[in-house]
């Protein structure tokens, strides 16, 4: 198996047994998958690593059909039961969190606008903020992309420098997509055949590019590098040990970071008119992969297996379409949600590759480890999909929908079912929350849900540049 983010040996043995199961039984089972795979009971696992799963566990493994159903109920246990919160002190550390090492976050720095939680004067319990950095690019060679209302692009592939991931380095390649001059009549087809909600002017001595017709939320995110802070760490939380919300007596820690789930949620959105804002948080995989399997929500337009994806584009795709990338196990019942990106036209994808590993943490990594900077970017089907391929040896298949009706933001879309009990943690102490909270599940095998953690999120101002390119205030 390949381990998943959030996931220990404990989670991973407790995962294949019964419910019921005491902690004898799953300790018991924890020293059967550290001897079978050479590693100390306590060993930390890494994101994509791969496990040999002893065959007494393999055989207890279920698959729960309906992630939403267990979505819906581990919130209603936490809304039942009351849990409480004790009012000690909080602690800022830069440790690694339950989901490990690349959801601890660098040092905090400049705070966006205070436009999404409203004015404050009490001190926040969580005052997570992002910055922005603009990647060096080189061009590394040309590539041919499909012309769109019959204008043809050049296409220039670019390598981000200055940054690091573990993934295949496709992961740090972006595409320019150039169109030069156009006539009103063109320009007008290309904005049109886009998704017609850019706010680039026309002028007839402007040489165009992709970019300038996409989405102004998407516009502000291309061919960027998010910087991260600092987790944030909070002693004292006690929430409902049935749900098994914190583990362990361990302090809660609430991290804000932005993955490939988060990045293509927004850009659904941006599709759909909603460009004045830019929300930054971790999207749960589990939540997402529930909502758009909902027909009532969205469409599904097309399905391949991992050796067809070179078909993608054959596909009847749309500018605002929503790309995503399954794990195939052989060895269970279940797939996982692996990657989600947007198409945007000419043959191209918008994501962000992989969950945002802070500056802070990146140099305790090695360059087979899990320090990943990588950047937005504009990315063809080969190198949106090469890095996936890798990491999972080819064992996938790709799914394309598209949202029926106008998609929430992120804090409601993906709430936290603990964000009251964080508020009334932080009044008690005579402080508001700060930051919205948004849900991060930790998986069982079996296709359920073994606890929930919450993550922070940030909503940025986006405005526009001389040019009418969205940039973030």
């Amino acid at each position: 198996m390949t381990v998943q983010p959030g996931q220990s040996l404990w989670s991973i043995a407790r995962g294949h047994l019964p419910n019921d199961a005491s902690n004898q039984t799953i300790s018991a089972a924890v020293v059967r998958l550290a001897q079978e795979n050479g590693l100390p009971t306590d060993a930390h696992l890494r994101r994509g690593q791969t496990l040999r799963i002893p065959d007494q566990l393999v055989a207890r493994v279920t698959s729960d059909p309906d992630v939403r159903a267990g979505v819906a109920r581990l919130s209603a246990a936490n809304a039942e039961v009351g849990r409480g919160i004790e009012a000690t002190d909080g602690t800022e550390d830069g440790t690694e969190t339950a989901r490990g090492p690349e959801t601890a976050r660098g040092p905090e720095t400049a705070r966006g606008p205070e436009t999404a939680r409203g004015p404050e004067t009490a001190p926040s319990l969580f005052d997570l903020r992002v910055r922005f950095s603009d990647p060096a690019r080189t061009p590394v060679g040309e590539v041919s992309l499909l012309p769109v209302a019959g204008v043809p692009f050049r296409g220039t592939l670019e390598r981000f420098e200055g940054v690091q991931t573990w993934l295949n380095p496709a992961a740090l390649i972006t595409t320019r997509a150039e169109l030069g001059r156009l006539t009103e009549a063109q320009f007008g087809a290309v904005r049109a055949a886009l998704g017609g909600v850019s706010e680039v002017p026309y002028r007839p001595d402007r040489s165009y590019e992709l970019v300038d017709f996409l989405p102004p939320a998407i516009q502000a995110l291309v061919n960027r590098d998010v910087e991260v802070p600092a987790v944030r760490s909070v002693e004292g939380v006690a929430f409902n040990e049935d749900a098994h919300v914190i583990p362990d007596g361990r302090p809660a820690r609430v991290a804000l970071t932005m993955n490939c789930h988060g990045a293509a949620w927004g850009a659904m959105r941006a599709y759909q008119g909603q460009n004045r804002q830019v929300d930054v948080f971790y999207g749960e995989a589990i939540d997402l992969d529930a909502k758009v399997h909902d027909a009532a929500d969205f469409a599904k337009v097309a399905e391949l297996d991992g050796a067809h994806v070179n078909d993608l584009l054959n596909a009847d795709l749309h500018p605002g379409d929503l790309v995503q990338f399954y794990e195939v196990a052989d060895w269970m019942r279940v797939s996982f949600l692996l990657h989600s990106a947007v198409y945007v036209g000419g043959g191209l994808f918008f994501e962000k590759p992989n969950t945002e590993t802070s500056e802070e943490d990146a140099h305790r990594y090695g360059p087979d480890d899990n320090a990943d900077e990588t950047p937005f970017r504009l990315a063809t089907v080969e190198n949106m999909t090469r890095p996936i391929h890798d990491a999972v040896e080819g064992r996938f298949r790709v799914e394309v929908f598209r949202p029926k009706h106008a998609l929430p933001p992120a804090a409601q879309a993906f709430e936290s079912s603990l964000e009251n009990d964080f508020r009334a943690f932080a009044e008690g102490r005579g402080m508001v929350l700060g930051n919205q909270l948004v849900a991060e599940f930790e998986p069982s095998l079996g296709g359920g849900i073994r606890s929930e953690h919450a993550a922070a999120l940030e909503t940025l101002e986006v405005s526009r540049d001389a040019g009418g390119r969205g940039v973030i205030a």
